[in-house]
């Protein structure tokens, strides 16, 4: 099977930038959000400070920057912006294979990332956000986690935050790890530091610029509602549906324990998902949201429960159940001092969901790669859930 990834990647490309000939020459769904702003930044190759200062998104400059000399160099051309977009596609699903390339069944786990429809659909070959973020956070994770290079692994993830501010999860994981390193080893890894520190730093001049604020604020009008300080809140319901695609991220690698689970189940977390279940059961997660103009459900898993009809308060139980057993298990090797820096960047992201004024599947695709990782982890120091070792 040696290879056979890459195989898989490369078909991607062909196909994605054979779909890309079908495209329309306009932007479709969300390109409405960001093409405005990325032609105006494409007027000149180096945008001016006051354009960065009225950006007209929530979000940092770094994508505007990058797509706006695209546009500048394609003459404004949507195909060609989309097809330089397809080339960064394709570094990223590299860089997600480079990431996997210790995990059992690797072709499988980047199949299974390539054919997310959010990922297939939306996130290429469309113009959206996310390539060039995730190509900063998973580059920055290979120098972070295997090069050892921690002062280009802070660049890199300031990239990130300063194209969107939710990937400060990733250099805080790094902080959290560097925190557990010295409360375990009462040594402080000062070559290390570098990596969590830097992204803050290179954030700093936005921050100023923006009037101290982490936004440019300067869309006005009540758009963008959704990405103010105060629709932040908590919600069970987006906890509850987190834990659930965590856990099915999961079972393409732990799929033998997903069925033992049930078969000897562990009575107090069953117990528990349920009475979370009941508490705030994750369908429809985002009705009820005061800001912005979203719809009730998070994505196509929660349509999916919508329509499940009564089956839905049997199986969406049972999938919590099996997600609070996939974050025990988590816990568990994170105790033992493995993956120690992935499992805390998990727990962020389940954090900021639980807490982000709206949920989403596509969020989601930054940590899969990850729950694979953590996943094969768990699989190959065995599955020990005490409850389950019983009989």
């Amino acid at each position: 099977m040696k290879g056979a990834s890459k195989t898989i990647i490369l078909s991607w490309f062909i196909l994605a930038q054979v779909a890309n000939f079908f495209l329309p020459e306009r932007p479709v769904w969300d390109e409405n959000l960001f093409l405005d702003e990325v032609m105006r930044f494409g007027e000149n190759y180096v945008p001016a400070l006051d354009e960065i200062r009225t950006l007209q998104s929530p979000m940092g400059p770094v994508y505007f920057v990058i797509y706006g000399l695209m546009a500048k160099l394609t003459g404004f051309s949507l195909f060609w912006m989309r097809s330089l977009h397809l080339v960064l596609g394709l570094f990223l699903l590299l860089t997600v294979d480079r990431l996997l390339k210790r995990c059992r069944h690797r072709v499988i786990l980047m199949l299974i990332f390539i054919l997310n429809p959010y990922f297939l659909i939306m996130i290429a070959p469309l113009l959206y956000t996310d390539v060039i973020g995730l190509i900063f956070v998973f580059a920055g994770m290979l120098f972070f986690t295997e090069y050892k290079n921690f002062v280009l692994a802070g660049i890199i993830w300031g990239f990130a935050i300063c194209t969107r501010q939710l990937f400060v999860i990733v250099p805080l994981a790094a902080l959290a790890f560097e925190l557990y390193h010295f409360i375990v080893n009462k040594e402080v890894r000062w070559r290390a530091l570098p990596s969590g520190f830097i992204p803050f730093i290179m954030f700093v001049p936005l921050f100023v610029l923006w009037g101290y604020d982490l936004n440019s604020g300067a869309f006005g009008g009540g758009r963008f509602e959704e990405n103010t300080w105060a629709a932040f809140s908590f919600s069970l319901k987006a906890f509850n549906y987190s834990l659930i695609l965590l856990g099915i991220y999961a079972i393409p690698v732990l799929y033998r324990k997903f069925g033992f689970i049930f078969l000897k189940p562990s009575y107090p977390l069953a117990a528990l998902a349920l009475l979370l279940s009941i508490a705030g059961f994750p369908v429809n997660v985002n009705s009820g949201i005061q800001y912005g103009n979203l719809p009730d459900t998070a994505g196509l898993l929660d349509i999916l429960f919508t329509k499940l009809w009564y089956l839905k308060y049997v199986i969406v139980p049972a999938l919590l159940y099996w997600g609070l057993i996939y974050l025990i298990e988590s816990v568990r090797i994170f105790i033992k001092g493995k993956s120690v820096f992935l499992v805390f960047l998990v727990f962020l992201f389940i954090i900021l969901e639980t807490v982000y004024s709206y949920c989403w599947d596509k969020h989601f695709i930054l940590v899969i790669p990850i729950v694979f990782m953590i996943s094969d982890k768990i699989r190959k120091d065995e599955f020990k859930l005490i409850s389950l070792r019983a009989g």
